[in-house]
């Protein structure tokens, strides 16, 4: 089975990946569906689904009218997508967000305020929107309770609320 990677100097065997990637996960969606386990695709730089507009595309030609996503700021970042634009496109599909900070251009997941994201603008799309879903800090460190705390911490003040729960 192939990774369901894509490369980026393979175009035509990327498209031939999304072929088979697109058989392989109408099984798992028919197989999650008939067992009641619900299923969430996730924006991923390595991934046949990298930006925010290939998962729409996608989801839309597929008929996964109903499927949320779980879209990471950070992997947008690695591929030089806007993670504004990226909601935006998404939107109302956005069911859980990750949120980690990264220089442009690298895939990175770093404690909040050490790259570039502009987490005051997510924060204020987010708001715009009313979203109540599920946010989620995916920190790699050394240091994770600490980074973690300091990271909510930061986004409070950029304006981004969220609870425990979500």
């Amino acid at each position: 089975m192939a990774s369901r990677r894509r490369h980026a100097l393979l175009a035509k065997a990327n498209d031939r990946l999304m072929v088979s990637f697109r058989e392989a996960f109408a099984r798992i969606h028919d197989k999650a569906t008939r067992a009641g386990v619900p299923i969430i695709l996730e924006n991923h730089p390595q991934g046949l689904l990298a930006s925010a507009a290939d998962i729409v595309r996608f989801l839309d030609a597929e008929g996964y009218t109903d499927m949320p996503v779980i879209y990471d700021v950070a992997n947008a970042v690695a591929i030089g997508e806007d993670p504004v634009e990226g909601l935006k496109i998404l939107w109302p599909r956005v069911g859980i967000i990750h949120l980690s900070d990264s220089p442009k251009g690298q895939w990175r997941h770093d404690p909040i305020g050490s790259g570039e994201i502009d987490f005051a603008a997510i924060a204020a799309e987010l708001r715009r929107r009313a979203y109540a879903g599920r946010i989620v800090l995916e920190i790699l460190s050394e240091r994770p309770l600490q980074d973690i705390g300091e990271g909510a911490a930061a986004l409070r003040r950029q304006g981004l609320h969220f609870t425990r729960d979500g």
